[in-house]
C-alpha cells in the first residue's frame, strides 16, 4: 500500500472523530450555560443573634442564668473554687454578703473566650444589685453598667424565608 493512500484513508477516519469532538464540546458548553442560566443561587444568608444584657437594677426570671449556663455548657463548681475559663458558680446568704451588702444570691462565671471572671449580686426579689468583672489574674475589680452575655443564634434567614 502506498504511503499516500494510507495517510488519505487515516485522515478520512480521523476527520469525523474531530468533528464529532468539537460538536460535543460546543453542545456540553450549550447545556452548561443553559443550566446556569435556570438555577437561582442562594441569597445572602442572614444571622441574627439574641444576645442577654444585663443591667444593675433589672430584674432576672428564676433560673435564667442558670439555664444559660447549662445551654453553653458551662461545667459548675462550688462558690469559692476557682474559675478556669466556661466555670460558673452561685451562692446565697453569707458568700453574697460579702460582696454586696443587700444581695441574697450571686453568681460567678469565667468566659470562655475573654480572659476575665463576672459577678451577678442579686435581692430576694431577683433584682440586679452589682454587675462586677473581675481579672483573674490581678484580682482586680469594677463595677459595670452593663454586661452582654453569650450571642446565640436567635434566626436565619435565606433570603425572606427563616430556615
Amino acid at each position: 500500500m502506498n504511503k499516500k493512500v494510507f495517510l488519505l484513508i487515516l485522515a478520512g477516519l480521523v476527520t469525523p472523530v474531530i468533528i464529532y469532538f468539537a460538536y460535543w464540546i460546543v453542545k456540553t458548553d450549550f447545556l452548561i450555560r443553559e443550566k446556569f442560566a435556570e438555577k437561582s443561587f442562594l441569597s445572602p444568608t442572614q444571622f441574627y443573634s439574641n444576645t442577654l444584657e444585663l443591667q444593675t437594677n433589672q430584674t432576672l426570671k428564676p433560673n435564667v442564668l442558670i439555664d444559660l449556663f447549662q445551654r453553653n455548657n458551662y461545667r459548675q463548681k462550688t462558690w469559692g473554687a476557682i474559675l478556669q475559663p466556661s466555670d460558673y458558680a452561685s451562692s446565697t446568704g453569707e458568700e453574697c454578703e460579702k460582696i454586696y451588702s443587700a444581695a441574697m444570691k450571686c453568681f460567678a462565671f469565667h468566659h470562655h473566650v475573654e480572659k476575665k471572671i463576672n459577678i451577678i449580686a442579686t435581692d430576694e426579689l431577683d433584682h440586679i444589685l452589682v454587675l462586677l468583672e473581675v481579672n483573674p489574674e490581678t484580682q482586680a475589680s469594677r463595677s459595670l453598667e452593663k454586661l452582654m452575655m453569650f450571642p446565640q443564634l436567635f434566626a436565619q434567614y435565606i433570603g425572606n424565608t427563616p430556615v
